[in-house]
């Protein structure tokens, strides 16, 4: 039975399509991994609703590889599915995709004889009309989104195939980035650091579970500067409200070390560092960095120098001549009587050869 062809749309919706449009490139997934999937699903369904499909599956391509891996699925109500669908595989569909062409199929009895498995997985999710569209960035192909409908021989118009693309593109891009950061993240945390950001426009920061821990933040509170500044030390304030204000001029790196007051009574020490980066007229809008705790080290470098003091303080009231030298003769120190009696001062003395 032949089934007379039907647009999908056959007006386009410019106002949803900017709307979306907007919404998208304010980024609508974050880089915690648990929160990839939600905003990616999320995002699919309207996608999916935007051309009136039943179906939308974003795919990877991760070089050198050429083949496609999905990476999200989101289906509607008016697909006939139940229970647990296998893996939404479709190899040959992918393998069409790399070539960076749009792929058109109304009906999936033009599936070749090697599309076996696609044509498995149209069938266990109710897809009888497929369409599958590249996404590039700067060029080059990094995904692609297949849609898929409930009715045969369905048609998405032409204008609506590049702007789903254009959507995708950013969608593709905004999932990329989040799931780079949340490898950074993991890779951070097992080094025993916090990985953070800050938005210039709300001063609010985004942090991971261990920066929030070294702050005494808890994992759901939204964390203001205020916050931060009322979590520091009185003595460090100043220092942290003059870095992040000249951060947020031009594009620049920091580094700040600052003390942490705890609820507990307790002091923690930190290091900070980071770099701000600019939109394209080159105004900074985010500060991003990585924080650790370097307690531990703070309280053996006090242990040093107090050590340092009071071997110095020892050495210097020796009312005899003393002094100390390398195996080649050369001066490593001496003590005060050294320095009246010969006039040099213990740095002028350092390094020069004793001679009996």
């Amino acid at each position: 039975m032949n089934h007379p062809p039907s647009q999908f749309d056959s007006t386009v919706d410019t106002g949803e399509f900017n709307r979306l449009l907007r919404e998208f490139a304010r980024g609508i997934v974050r880089p915690e991994s648990e929160q990839i999937q939600v905003g990616l699903c999320a995002a699919l369904k309207k996608l999916a609703g935007f051309v009136g499909c039943d179906i939308a599956g974003l795919v990877s391509f991760s070089e050198p590889s050429t083949a496609g891996r999905i990476i999200g699925v989101a289906y509607g109500p008016r697909l006939a599915v139940s229970g647990k669908l296998p893996a939404f595989e479709c190899p040959w569909v992918f393998g069409e995709l790399a070539q960076g062409d749009v792929l058109r199929l109304g009906d999936l009895a033009a599936l070749p004889s090697v599309a076996a498995k696609d044509r498995s997985t149209c069938a266990n999710y109710g897809i009888h009309s497929l369409y599958g569209i590249p996404l590039f960035d700067n060029s080059r192909l990094v995904g692609g989104l297949v849609l898929g409908a409930s009715q045969p021989d369905r048609e998405i118009a032409a204008q609506s195939i590049e702007r789903v693309q254009i959507l995708g593109e950013i969608l593709a891009g905004d999932v990329l980035q989040a799931q780079r950061e949340a490898r950074l993240s993991d890779a951070i945390d097992a080094a025993e650091a916090g990985l953070w950001s800050l938005d210039y426009s709300s001063m609010i920061f985004w942090a991971t579970e261990s920066a929030r821990f070294m702050h005494g933040f808890n994992t759901t509170e939204l964390i203001s500067l205020d916050k931060v500044l009322a979590m520091v030390h009185t003595d460090d304030r100043d220092l942290i409200r003059r870095t992040i204000e000249q951060s947020s001029i031009t594009p620049r790196e920091m580094r700040v070390e600052y003390r942490v007051m705890l609820a507990d009574g307790g002091m923690r020490w930190l290091v900070a560092r980071g770099r701000s980066y600019g939109d394209t007229s080159g105004k900074p809008i985010q500060l991003l960095g990585v924080c650790a705790d370097v307690t531990e080290r703070k309280h053996t470098e006090e242990e040093l120098r107090n050590a340092r003091a009071l071997t110095d303080a020892v050495f210097d009231s020796v009312p005899g001549l003393l002094y100390l030298y390398s195996e080649d003769g050369r001066l490593l120190r001496w003590n005060k009587q050294h320095e009246k009696m010969t006039g040099y001062s213990a740095a002028e003395a350092i390094g020069k050869s004793c001679r009996f």
